[in-house]
């Protein structure tokens, strides 16, 4: 991981310590001219949302960043009305700024000006897994029943596994993601996934979260979460659960709970033709106990990925 940048509070804006020039305005410190601004963009698209703001697709107008798009969050600050919306996504740059991983999508830089907070990013052509899977479905008429298209192994075993290495890599440094989903990964134009939307992470270490503090996506919710306990890394590898069980069959598997039990994993529907090993690695996945779910260091020592399990960085 790169070295956090410096980042210090200010009323209605978060301000990169080493990038800003305090000048007189209504906002308070604003961008110095010098840097840069959303006039070194052109052919702004809008193609999603994210956590506090609109994501687009835009064309640097300089050569850089090794790529001809970049996806830029635009976050208006406006829309942070107090001092615990700033701090989320001043964590949320903080956090991502340090982050070098092939199964992480990228933040180049961040920037502001008087109104909005600029995050540009690694632009992934191929949009979220959950459009790209509810496409898929839409495609195939009356031949799927789900709330997205389902996949074979196979291709859940690719998915999951960059997913499960990306986890392991933030693990290791301490962030927790808290809110891994479908709609949360996105496809590069490689075919290869890469983790995004870090709105919600939080570093931890070797700590445990308050129950104050649960957040996140109410279907992908960790049991520990819903009863409103500490929780950990855990909360992460029962996320990925979650999402393995919705590729493999195209449903959510605890949409509507507000308490998860043993029971409840069990009565999980899946595929008949399963196979073993991937009716196991779902099993450690979704232990109701957190202390007695797999590791995120050790899923892809699991048999569901042999005999040529991803790469790890």
């Amino acid at each position: 991981m790169r070295q956090a940048p410096k980042y210090h509070q200010v009323p209605g804006e978060i301000k990169r310590s080493s990038r800003y020039t305090p000048v007189d305005n209504d906002y308070g410190p604003a961008i110095d001219s010098a840097e840069r601004t959303s006039h070194d963009f052109t052919e702004w698209e809008r193609i999603g949302r994210g956590g506090f703001g609109k994501v687009y697709r835009a064309r640097p107008r300089k050569a850089q960043y090794g790529a001809e798009y970049v996806a830029i969050k635009v976050v208006d600050k406006r829309g942070l009305r107090d001092a615990t919306a700033e701090q989320r996504l001043a964590t949320e740059v903080a956090i991502h700024e340090t982050l070098e991983h092939r199964h992480v999508v990228r933040l180049y830089e961040s920037f502001e000006d008087g109104r909005f907070v600029y995050l540009v990013m690694e632009y992934c052509a191929g949009g979220d897994l959950w459009r790209h899977l509810r496409r898929r479905q839409q495609g195939m008429g009356g031949a799927a029943t789900g709330e997205v298209a389902a996949v074979d192994e196979n291709e859940a075993r690719k998915i999951v596994g960059q997913v499960a290495a990306a986890m392991a890599y933030l693990h290791a440094g301490g962030v927790l993601h808290r809110d891994l989903k479908l709609a949360n990964i996105l496809l590069a134009d490689s075919g290869d996934v890469r983790v995004a939307d870090f709105g919600l992470a939080t570093s931890v270490g070797a700590g445990l979260e308050e129950p104050a503090t649960v957040c996140g996506t109410p279907s992908y919710l960790a049991p520990e979460m819903l009863a409103r306990r500490a929780y950990g890394f855990e909360a992460d590898v029962w996320a990925l659960g979650c999402l393995l069980v919705t590729l493999l069959t195209g449903l959510q598997p605890f949409r509507s709970l507000r308490r998860i039990t043993d029971d409840a994993v069990a009565r999980v529907r899946l595929p008949s033709a399963l196979s073993h090993d991937a009716r196991d690695l779902i099993r450690v996945l979704l232990r109701v106990d957190p202390h007695a779910r797999i590791r995120s260091e050790d899923i892809l020592a699991h048999p569901f990925f042999s005999p040529t399990p991803p790469t790890r960085d």
